[in-house]
């Protein structure tokens, strides 16, 4: 079974934040169209876990504010941004995240 975190986090830098997501990109699918905030699919054998991700983002950033949420069974979500067939925010959430509801 997979696992799904979303991540909020405020005070990155922008070096930090692509650090983050280097991070996260090789724990599994990661989704980050919106500053300072990811979505992550990691498949159920993988050790990561809400405390993991708190931590890198603790020894990423100098004093970040963070949030860190394991979502379990379906979730309703509504949201607007790029929709194109070149560019569409909500393609990995159709295809990726929302495949995983429990």
């Amino acid at each position: 079974m997979k696992k799904r975190f979303i991540v909020a986090v405020e005070g990155l830098t922008n070096k930090e934040q692509k650090l983050l997501s280097a991070f996260l990109a090789k724990e599994g699918a990661w989704w980050h169209w919106i500053d300072g905030f990811w979505m992550i699919v990691v498949s159920g054998g993988s050790s990561l876990d809400t405390v993991a991700i708190r931590d890198k983002v603790k020894e990423i950033g100098d004093n970040p504010h963070c949030i860190v949420l394991q979502v379990q069974g379906s979730v309703s979500w509504a949201g607007f941004g790029p929709s194109s067939d070149e560019r569409n925010m909500f393609s990995w959430l159709r295809n990726t995240w929302s495949r995983y509801n429990d």
